[in-house]
């Protein structure tokens, strides 16, 4: 995991808003995400708050990814959140809006 003051890289795919995505999506300022933490295909019946700092974003429709980077809200949430290689959904509220990819 390669840190800097924003956090570790990530890849973030966007739902599509028809799919309860976000219709204009954050880019450059912090936003603020909960998440479903998955392994193995299924949830682990834990969430944590993440800060994201969207650098870019590409694509449309079904197809919108961002790059940019995670760190954790609270200092207490377990180190394994931001591998390299983990992935989790990420909601707004109640409502999921992408799934993250940690590099």
């Amino acid at each position: 995991m390669t840190m800097n003051e924003r956090g570790v890289p990530v890849v973030i795919v966007w739902n599509s808003v028809e799919n309860g995505g976000k219709a204009m999506l954050p880019c450059r300022c912090d936003y603020y995400v909960n998440t479903a933490v998955i392994a193995r295909g299924h949830y682990q019946g834990s969430s944590w708050s993440l800060v994201l700092y969207i650098e870019n974003n590409a694509g449309e429709g079904d197809c919108r990814i961002g790059r940019g980077f995670a760190r954790c809200l609270v200092s207490e949430a377990p180190p394994f959140l931001l591998t390299s290689g983990h992935f989790m959904t990420i909601y707004e509220g109640g409502r999921c809006v992408g799934e993250l990819y940690v590099q």
